[in-house]
């Protein structure tokens, strides 16, 4: 639990804050009043034919996968997202906006 703020962690907890900002307030615009920071952080080891269970983290404003290693044909990582429940509609060219799920290949490194 809380890896990032080990000692070891700390310039991988300073490159991912980087893209947490960029994204934040780059991308989606958001005030620079508001402030964000990392408040959970934990490893998941995946053996080859291992997955893990489809959940969410309904207490985050936003969550995110960092690959630290990754062996061959690994599978993809699925996104899926309950934006569109209420309401849906017929997609003529599907992309991350507009997508109920999406599935991403990892790789070492990879910060989803």
């Amino acid at each position: 639990m809380n890896i990032l703020d080990k000692e070891e962690f700390k310039a991988l907890r300073e490159n991912i804050m980087f893209y947490v900002f960029d994204f934040f307030y780059g991308f989606m615009r958001v005030d620079l009043q508001t402030k964000i920071d990392i408040t959970e952080s934990w490893l998941n080891k995946t053996e080859k034919g291992q997955m893990h269970h489809r959940h969410w983290h309904p207490n985050s404003l936003l969550s995110g996968v960092f690959y630290l290693d990754s062996v061959g044909d690994t599978g993809a990582i699925k996104f899926i997202t309950s934006q569109y429940d209420t309401l849906e509609f017929g997609i003529y060219d599907s992309n991350i906006f507009n997508s109920r799920s999406w599935s991403v290949l990892p790789e070492i490194g990879g910060l989803l």
